[in-house]
């Protein structure tokens, strides 16, 4: 089997025993222009976590392709295939004003 296929249903199963476990505590929960009575505590962490996985999603995807990016300028430039090439400090000596 996958290792990630396991992973994914221990955290599933742990999520199943976790929700069984707490299935009668419930919370109030403020958005601040609302309050949410009697949410499953549960229901709130399970929200939680999908809601901060939708923000980091795109983040970390932009965070990637910047990188991507950058790296492959690096590679230009050891390539030689950058048109701004670097000053060269060997041909410069001497050169004084």
């Amino acid at each position: 089997m996958n290792g990630k296929l396991v992973f994914v249903i221990a955290v599933f199963l742990f999520q199943a025993v976790f929700a069984g476990l707490n299935i009668k505590n419930s919370s109030d929960i403020s958005v601040g222009f609302k309050v949410f009575k009697d949410i499953p505590v549960f229901l709130t962490i399970t929200l939680s976590v999908v809601a901060g996985a939708v923000i980091a999603f795109p983040l970390g995807y932009l965070s990637g392709r910047k990188n991507k990016k950058n790296s492959k300028k690096a590679e230009n430039i050891k390539q030689g295939k950058n048109k701004n090439k670097p000053i060269d400090a060997d041909e410069n000596i001497g050169k004084v004003l």
